[in-house]
């Protein structure tokens, strides 16, 4: 899959379209895919390859433990969601 600023923006908004419509807010989630977002559209990316993600992660380094936690869970919720959208 090709990833480009509208394909990856509007999986992440279709996503938190479908989980704030399910009554959640969503904000820290928001927050953390705008980042991955940023961080591919940086990058140039073609296509986010797991040592891309693995560059992502590996800039939360400087957060402590319990925020580096919430950061993965939100982000590894969001990974399986997303590509369940493209099956």
């Amino acid at each position: 899959m090709k990833i480009s600023d509208s394909s990856l923006d509007a999986a992440i908004a279709r996503y938190l379209t479908v989980r704030r419509a399910l009554g959640r807010e969503y904000s820290n989630e928001a927050r953390v895919l705008t980042s991955l977002s940023k961080f591919v559209r940086e990058r140039y990316l073609d296509d986010l390859l797991q040592t891309d993600f693995d560059a992502w992660c590996d800039s939360f380094a400087n957060l402590n433990a319990s925020q580096t936690y919430l950061k993965f869970f939100e982000c590894g919720a969001a990974a399986v969601s997303a590509d369940s959208l493209h099956r």
